[in-house]
């Protein structure tokens, strides 16, 4: 932080064998300073020592250390006073979808303002931290945080929760924060008691209320007794071709998550005809 003084940081490097490290720090504007490692005690380890100055640019700074053709980068997040001008959130901030199946990301994006008389300019290279706050409670924990870009001052950044609640963007200041309006996101709970017949859905094209989209017909099971579930919801999730984790499918409509009520152990599900799919799954919830 640095609130009129200056901030002294030591940044240390262990060598497999040895051998001298190198480094720099490039600022939020591009510049960079470079970082002079000293052999520490006689041993593997490199040590550098920067000072950072009232006058440097707040934001995230990267440091960049280098052995031989080795490269390793770390983020360090300078931290100054309140600008003249007004900062806030522009717009309000969006989180995308804004319910999910447990265990599925969420996407959160928003906009950071310079506004100074008449002039609104983005507020770019900034650490914008999100915070949540789980439904019934008051505390706001950190899960994820995003840079916003330099030209537009805009961010996003992808999290995952456990639980339903609010989300929320803050900058941080020595002398305080500034937040966003808090967005709301519902996470569905899920049940691994049930076997779906088939195991593996696979969709059929076809339209319902007009529109075109793929239907998933399934028989619900218990685990247990093998009996069929007679009750409860059934939803559709796809991992995209190109890997990453399980998510929703939209509802017919394009909007929503495409979900089903279960009616005498089976269920009809209509989703969006989403592309690039490289599986899809069911999931129960009562």
């Amino acid at each position: 932080m640095l609130d009129g003084r200056k901030a002294h940081v030591v940044i240390e490097v262990v060598t497999i064998d040895g051998r001298p490290a190198e480094g720099r720090l490039v600022a939020p504007d591009d510049s960079s300073r470079a970082l002079r490692f000293k052999r520490w005690r006689g041993g593997r380890t490199w040590r550098a020592e920067h000072d950072f100055q009232p006058g440097d640019p707040p934001g995230p700074w990267l440091l960049e250390a280098r052995v031989g053709e080795e490269v390793a980068e770390a983020l360090l997040h300078v931290i100054g006073r309140r600008p003249a001008a007004s900062v806030w959130f522009a717009d309000d901030l969006t989180v995308e979808p804004a319910t999910v199946l447990e265990g599925e990301p969420v996407a959160v994006s928003g906009r950071l303002e310079l506004v100074d008389e008449d002039t609104t300019l983005p507020f770019g290279d900034q650490l914008v931290l999100l915070a949540f706050r789980e439904r019934g409670t008051q505390t706001w924990d950190y899960v994820g945080e995003a840079r916003t870009e330099r030209d537009t001052g805009r961010f996003t950044a992808e999290i995952g929760l456990g639980t339903s609640g609010e989300i929320r963007a803050e900058l941080r200041f020595v002398d305080g924060h500034v937040d966003s309006e808090a967005v709301e996101v519902q996470v569905l709970g899920l049940i691994d008691n049930v076997r779906f017949i088939p195991e593996r859905p696979s969709p059929v094209r076809t339209t319902h209320g007009g529109r075109s989209c793929y239907r998933f017909s399934l028989k619900v099971r218990r685990q247990d007794t093998n009996g069929f579930v007679p009750s409860g919801r059934v939803y559709i999730q796809y991992r995209p071709s190109s890997g990453g984790t399980w998510r929703s499918a939209k509802a017919h409509t394009g909007r929503g998550v495409a979900e089903a009520q279960i009616n005498n152990g089976t269920a009809d599900v209509f989703t969006y005809p989403h592309t690039g799919v490289g599986g899809w799954r069911a999931r129960y919830r009562n």
